[in-house]
């Protein structure tokens, strides 16, 4: 595998020239040579970088990649030269292909809220995540037959509405007795749980909105791409209110059981939001993506 090799220009060589990698939280990458700058900078950011793939969703000319980010922090992106502190991370991409077989448009969630916190534990409010354990092969799963993704992709967009319309009972009823959740608002285990997390996200954010730009379906599994927004108004993850505009890229992935939702799991670049809500400060201000919509 090229990333593991940290061969940037073999790794680049897999895109079209006039690729767009879309970072979440991060500036857009444009074309061959800037997807292998970018890779370059990766490797001399994250030392001795490995990749693992834990499970893979074949989807026509889209292919959705869950991986697994190991390493040692040497560089110097998060304001303070890295002393070959050990991260880690899991993150998704989502990869457009050409007729051949080269990407040609990535939107990818890498998690570096989780690295700054495993790099400076000190400098963030909440503990640093557990270091991942890379997987040895990924599982592979196939699209859904036509049509026959759409009643649990309407499941997944009605739960988004109900949040919206604040509808407690409408939300807690699309999912099983033992839902699980986690993401990085928070970790859920069964319905009780789940509407305490509800409260307090919607009293947090009360003016929140879901932009879906992207859903597919593979056996019992939904994956929704959206854009989130709304205001900071109430605490949350014991962080006061800010009164901070929030714009989030996230994807969901979603199992479904029957009618139901029975786990969730949110990918995105914690980074994005605790900027916007002022919880971390890079060393050197960062453009983000436009919204994520193909």
């Amino acid at each position: 595998m090229a990333l593991n090799a940290h061969d940037a220009a073999k790794v680049a060589a897999s895109y079209t020239d006039d690729a767009v990698i879309r970072v979440a939280g991060l500036s857009e990458v444009n074309g061959r040579a800037a997807a292998q700058a970018n890779m370059q900078e990766l490797f001399d950011t994250f030392n001795g970088i490995k990749v693992g793939f834990r499970r893979v969703w074949m989807l026509g000319e889209v292919v959705v990649a869950e991986w697994v980010l190991n390493g040692n922090y040497t560089g110097d992106f998060f304001g303070t030269k890295g002393e070959r502190q050990p991260i880690g991370h899991v993150g998704l991409s989502i990869l457009w292909f050409d007729d051949g077989g080269h990407v040609k448009e990535e939107h990818r969630y890498g998690d570096l809220g989780a690295v700054a916190q495993q790099v400076d534990p000190k400098g963030t409010k909440a503990a640093p995540p557990p270091m991942p354990i890379i997987p040895a092969t990924p599982q592979i799963f196939p699209a859904a037959a036509a049509g026959a993704a759409a009643p649990r992709i309407e499941l997944a967009r009605s739960m988004y509405d109900a949040i919206e319309l604040k509808s407690e009972a409408e939300f807690l009823g699309k999912l099983t007795d033992d839902v699980t959740y986690e993401g990085h608002l928070g970790q859920v285990n069964g319905k009780a749980e789940a509407k305490v997390f509800f409260a307090a996200l919607v009293k947090a954010f009360p003016d929140l909105k879901f932009r879906i730009t992207n859903a597919w379906g593979s056996g019992d599994t939904v994956i929704v791409e959206y854009t989130l927004s709304g205001t900071h108004k109430a605490p949350i993850l014991g962080m006061p209110a800010t009164n901070h505009p929030i714009s989030v890229h996230a994807v969901d992935v979603l199992r479904i059981a029957g009618d139901k939702i029975a786990k969730a799991s949110t990918y995105s670049n914690g980074l994005e939001i605790m900027t916007q809500l002022g919880a971390f400060k890079l060393d050197k201000p960062v453009v983000p993506p436009p919204g994520l919509k193909k």
